[in-house]
């Protein structure tokens, strides 16, 4: 098969662009975190309990973590 049917690349173009893929996904990470910070603390103030505000994180705190948590999906 030949290569000159293909169209020129400029120079000055790189055909692969480096990206912080880790900076990224600790971002999304955190604000995943955050979000769930946001909806423990909601269903700790709409709860009938006796803990008061340790309820954020002693009741309703695993919300944080399902938040949180990497997602992974599987291709088949």
């Amino acid at each position: 098969m030949s290569t000159t049917n293909l169209p020129d690349q400029p120079a000055d173009t790189p055909s692969f662009e480096t990206r912080p893929t880790l900076q990224y996904a600790a971002t999304v990470g955190m604000q995943a975190a955050l979000v769930g910070a946001f909806v423990s603390s909601v269903q700790n103030a709409l709860g009938s309990h006796s803990k008061g505000a340790t309820g954020f994180l002693s009741r309703t705190g695993g919300t944080i973590g399902f938040f949180g948590r990497p997602q992974t999906f599987r291709l088949e």
